[in-house]
């Protein structure tokens, strides 16, 4: 079917709206970001961000140029709390380990780099869970 531009006039009506939208939960007291990218974060929201903040760090991030990078995140965000910084992580290695079959189709951006050791991430979750109990459990 040709393109008769509709879709593309249908692109512009609905995602032409500069306006900045936001939402406060003040239920929302902790948040961690995994490997986040930067590039949709407006970073002056990072300036004092409205929870707190942990994040986890992967050198081995291939996917994204570095000015998308979590760096670019912890810059903004000075009471930003790193929780993990692994050398030989990559931007997939925080997620489930991908079954083998598709794991083969993927990108080398998305799994594991050579090296990462994915029983180091035990570690990590473990403070992951030590940040969401001190937070509820102090109330907050």
């Amino acid at each position: 079917m040709p393109d008769t531009g509709f879709s593309r006039a249908a692109h512009r009506v609905r995602f032409n709206d500069e306006t900045w939208y936001s939402h406060a939960d003040r239920r929302i007291q902790a948040v961690i970001a995994s490997v986040p990218m930067a590039a949709p974060i407006d970073m002056g929201s990072m300036a004092q961000p409205r929870a707190d903040v942990g994040l986890m760090i992967a050198e081995q991030d291939q996917w994204l140029a570095p000015r998308f990078h979590v760096r670019a995140v912890r810059a903004a965000c000075a009471s930003c709390e790193v929780l993990a910084d692994i050398p030989n992580a990559g931007q997939g290695s925080s997620f489930s380990p991908w079954p083998a079959d598709l794991a083969q189709s993927l990108t080398p951006m998305l799994v594991d780099p050579p090296g990462f050791a994915r029983q180091d991430l035990a570690t990590v979750y473990e403070k992951m869970a030590g940040v969401f109990s001190r937070h509820l459990s102090a109330g907050h």
